[in-house]
């Protein structure tokens, strides 16, 4: 018996904008809402996916605006 989690398989585009350079993905860092056991009723608790950033660092904004300079 497998206890594999089964995940739906991701489709291109879905509902993501078709960027023209990946430098264009840059300052955009998705937020997703985070639905924890313990958070209070009424509470809004949101991550920040900084893994999404093109260079994988919370830093690319920053390299952009030196290496534009």
């Amino acid at each position: 018996m497998s206890t594999a989690l089964s995940l739906p398989r991701a489709t291109p585009n879905a509902g993501a904008p078709v960027l023209h350079s990946i430098v264009e993905s840059i300052g955009h860092t998705p937020l997703v809402r985070l639905h924890l056991p313990g958070v209070p009723a009424g509470v809004e608790l949101w991550g920040k996916c900084e893994w999404w950033n093109p260079g994988g660092s919370v830093k690319d904004r920053t390299a952009l605006s030196i290496v534009s300079e």
